[in-house]
C-alpha cells in the first residue's frame, strides 16, 4: 500500500514537474489537438505563468507527501519491530516460568 501511494505521489510529481518547467508543452500535447487553429487559442503568458506556479506548489506538496509517506511507513516498522521484540521476550519469559517446579 505504502508502494502504491508513492508510486502515485511520484506521478503527480512528475506531472507537477512538467507543468512547473514547460507549461507551453503540456497545453500543446493535451489540449493544443481540439482547436483548428491552435495558435489562435494558445493560453496567455499570464496563465502560463500561473500554471507553472501551480506546478511548483504541485511538486513541494507532492515532495513533502512522499517524505511523511516514507516516514510514517519506517516509524510503523520500527514500532511493529518493537511490538515483535517484546512479544518474544513475554513469550520467552512465558516459556522459562513454566520449567520451574512449583514449591
Amino acid at each position: 500500500m505504502v508502494v502504491l501511494a508513492i508510486l502515485a505521489l511520484a506521478l503527480c510529481l512528475f506531472f507537477a514537474l512538467w507543468y512547473a518547467i514547460s507549461p507551453q508543452h503540456v497545453w500543446r500535447t493535451f489540449y493544443a489537438w481540439r482547436y483548428r487553429d491552435r495558435d489562435a487559442n494558445e493560453p496567455s503568458e499570464t496563465t502560463y505563468f500561473l500554471q507553472r506556479i501551480g506546478g511548483i506548489v504541485g511538486s513541494i506538496f507532492a515532495i513533502i507527501g512522499i517524505i511523511v509517506i516514507i516516514a510514517l511507513a519506517l516509524d510503523g516498522q520500527a514500532k511493529e519491530y518493537e511490538r515483535r521484540k517484546q512479544i518474544e521476550g513475554q513469550q520467552l519469559q512465558v516459556q522459562t516460568v513454566g520449567h520451574f517446579p512449583e514449591a
